[in-house]
């Protein structure tokens, strides 16, 4: 029974204070691994000369990064991160011992190195494996820390990769150059290093760290993370796709060769490699995924296949050194959709060359055959000074040419229907803009900070009515008449700060010119074609050159804002009283028609209602409009008025109702300023005098009349013969001497 209990308090013991000792003085030693938890410990005792070498690893484990405290010779060294390493000068015994952090901890330690410096030890290894997991054979702890170059070729699994790890990846390793061009990736081995997984807040603050497998065909999560000794890597040419964060961290990796199997570069994979000079992407390459090549800050030149689609955000964002991007045709490169500026590393080049051409791009002519431009294909290409479209083009898309400052004028050919959000944005030089009969659809902020803009053209009116342009609302905050930020107050919130809405047509170049032109004759009378049935989405929003306006009887809507600050509208026709008083109006006030902006002062409208803050006139879809601003808490008084209520009349809200063929003046009156509006009605299916609408003036309408007003009926307009306003026994006099008269 003693010796049974002696026995167990003796690996006890020996649990608790483990120790290695290694007294060679040549060569590179691994001592076994150790787990650690509580008050265990292991110490290492070794004998070193100058420049001899020790290296420590453990496995980081959940929130326990600082989980292992490092004695030299009994001097506490170190007690933060997964890796220690220490380089001795002396000839001499030293011990390392090793004990968690806390007693909580767990400390897995999968790597302790002892490595003494060896003259004429060969660098370069050239190895090939008929089976996988047997590199260990060629590449022993003796040798393995002393080779600098690596070709190897046939199966790799997990336990090879785990040994060209140690290799690359421990402070003793020296490989910096790896040739694996010949191998395959297989799966199996187990797990053969850690990553971590993502990080969170600043760069470098990571989460819980995750294994590292290898599976066939493919470069996994993490593989090569952080393997700061490889300088070259030429990657297996069977793999087809490299994934999450494969080479995150190898910041002195300058170059690596990638083959022609690869279809994916995954997220982040390049991510933090920021020795890395220059990338050639090969063809099969489809997909760049999100920040694939982020803060990649030494990266010069980028080489694109035509097999390539789709570029996921900030894929090179923050690789600011990049002065030459090549593709390899501007048809496949057309058919790109980068997912933001930043996906496209034009953004810092600034210019684009095709192949191996000493030149790059100026005079751009997409080729025929292309019907989409991609988002941001050439965004910020400011070297970019002609454009020529293709006759098959369809679509422009997103941010396709943003920030190309050296247009100077843009001609989009017919054939294209839609123009993509921001795609001209930044075009500062671009003075004139031509547009075809076939556009239908352009998307917020095209032009936004095309300020050099005078000329618009289109080839016709009907044309420019059927395009839609979407706007931008910004909230603004609004200051008050002492120049501070307007406060309210609401008794669930306390109080807040006022905003604005503003809407912006960016998207219409009118923004900016102010001025639209059929040809080179420039539109001051807008004589809407008999025919258009609609008025599109901000289609003559800022257009400031229009003075006078013709409804024709066929139009039925109009959009949203279509003629949203169109200050110089004095006066507008009316070609049918029916068609305009039927006519939708596609704006927050659905029926509201108000009276054009003229004075500085009726320019501006708004109130709030207990926390709500609303704008009281800030649609405008008709070209007898106002809109109102200057305003604090509540809502300007504006009095709407018609000099000539029987032509037509306007209500409270400036909805304006015609009645008979003539002229009127629409008056909009506030405190301090007033402003006006010409409208003429010409319809001649409209007869003053035909009381029961038969088309002509007779004794029948006489009667009519009286029957109308002996029952009480509402009677039409046409029944108020001598205008004063009122239906009344005046009017059937008026009517019976007209008819009497033959007037």
């Amino acid at each position: 029974m003693k010796r049974y209990l002696v026995f167990i308090l003796f690996f006890a013991i020996v649990k608790l204070m483990s120790a290695y000792t290694w007294t060679g003085t040549s060569g590179a030693y691994e001592f076994p691994n150790e787990t650690l938890t509580g008050n265990e410990s292991v110490t290492y005792t070794f004998t070193s000369k100058p420049n001899t070498e020790f290296c420590l690893r453990w496995n980081p484990l959940p929130s326990q990064y600082d989980g292992a405290k490092i004695y030299i010779d009994g001097r506490l060294e170190s007690s933060y991160g997964i890796n220690f390493h220490m380089t001795f000068s002396d000839n001499a015994t030293h011990t390392v011992k090793v004990v968690p952090y806390n007693t909580d901890h767990r400390v897995e330690i999968s790597r302790a190195v002892v490595k003494h410096p060896i003259e004429n030890q060969s660098v370069v290894k050239n190895i090939t494996l008929d089976e996988a997991g047997d590199l260990e054979y060629y590449l022993p702890a003796s040798v393995k820390y002393y080779i600098k170059k690596l070709t190897v070729s046939g199966p790799i699994n997990g336990k090879d990769m785990a040994i060209i790890r140690d290799m690359a990846g421990l402070e003793v390793g020296e490989l910096s150059v790896l040739n694996m061009s010949g191998a395959q990736m297989r799966s199996g081995g187990g797990c053969c290093g850690w990553h971590f997984y993502e990080w969170s807040g600043s760069y470098g603050d990571y989460n819980d760290p995750t294994g590292t497998y290898v599976d066939d065909d493919v470069i996994n999560d993490g593989l090569f993370f952080r393997l700061n000794n490889l300088v070259e890597v030429a990657l297996p040419a069977s793999v087809t796709q490299i994934r999450y964060r494969a080479f995150d961290d190898c910041n002195n990796l300058e170059k690596v060769t990638i083959g022609n199997s690869t279809t994916v570069i995954g997220n982040q994979a390049f991510s933090g490699c920021s020795s890395l000079k220059s990338i050639s992407l090969p063809e099969g390459i489809k997909t760049i995924e999100e920040r694939a090549f982020l803060g990649c800050f030494s990266l010069s030149t980028v080489s694109f296949p035509s097999s390539l689609t789709t570029v996921s955000d900030d894929a090179f964002d923050g690789c600011n050194s990049i002065s030459r991007v090549s593709i390899a045709d501007l048809a496949s490169w057309c058919s790109v959709t980068f997912a933001n500026i930043y996906a496209n590393p034009t953004y810092y080049s600034k210019k684009i060359y095709i192949g191996s051409s000493n030149y790059p791009i100026t005079s751009l002519s997409i080729p025929n055959g292309v019907t989409s431009i991609g988002s941001c294909c050439f965004a910020n290409c400011t070297g970019i000074t002609s454009l020529t479209f293709p006759t098959s083009l369809k679509s422009i898309g997103e941010n396709a040419f943003r920030g190309c400052s050296g247009l100077v004028s843009l001609n989009i050919p017919e054939g294209v229907t839609q123009m993509g959000a921001y795609c001209f944005k930044a075009c500062n030089n671009i003075q004139t803009v031509k547009f075809p009969s076939t556009l239908k659809l352009v998307r917020e902020g095209a032009f936004d900070e095309c300020n050099s803009i005078i000329k618009v053209s289109t080839p016709s009116i009907a044309a420019w009515c059927s395009i839609n342009f979407d706007f931008t609302k910004v909230w603004e905050t609004v200051i008050d008449s002492d120049g501070n930020v307007a406060i309210a107050y609401d008794s669930e919130d306390g109080d807040y700060e006022l905003h604005n809405p503003k809407y912006y047509y960016k998207s219409n170049p009118l923004y900016y010119s102010h001025k639209l032109f059929i040809g080179d004759s420039l539109i001051n009378i807008l004589d809407i074609p008999e025919g258009v049935e609609y008025i599109g989405r901000g289609s003559f929003a800022h257009c400031k050159s229009i003075t006078a306006v013709s409804i024709p009887e066929s139009l039925t809507t109009i959009n949203e804002m279509a003629f949203w600050d169109c200050g110089s509208i004095s006066n507008v026709k009316i070609n049918s009283i029916n068609s305009w008083n039927k006519l939708v109006y596609k704006s927050e006030s659905m029926q509201q028609i108000v009276l054009g902006e003229k004075g500085p002062t009726i320019d501006g409208c708004t109130y709030y209602d207990d926390y709500y803050y609303t704008s009281y006139v800030d649609y405008s879809s008709n070209p007898i409009y106002a809109t109102c601003t200057n305003s604090m808490s509540d809502v300007r008084n504006i009095q709407w008025s018609s000099t000539n209520t029987t032509v037509a009349q306007v209500n409270d809200k400036g909805r304006v109702t015609a009645f008979l063929s003539g002229s009127t003046v629409i008056l909009a009156s506030s405190d301090d300023n007033n402003s006006f509006c010409n409208v003429t009605i010409e319809d001649p299916s409209v007869i003053l005098g035909d009381v029961n609408g038969n088309g002509d003036v007779s004794i029948s309408d006489v009667t009519a009349l009286v029957d109308i007003l002996l029952s009480g009926n509402e009677a039409p307009a046409v029944a108020d013969i001598n205008r004063d306003g009122n239906i009344s026994i005046s009017d059937v006099t008026s009517l019976i001497d007209a008819l009497l008269n033959g007037n």
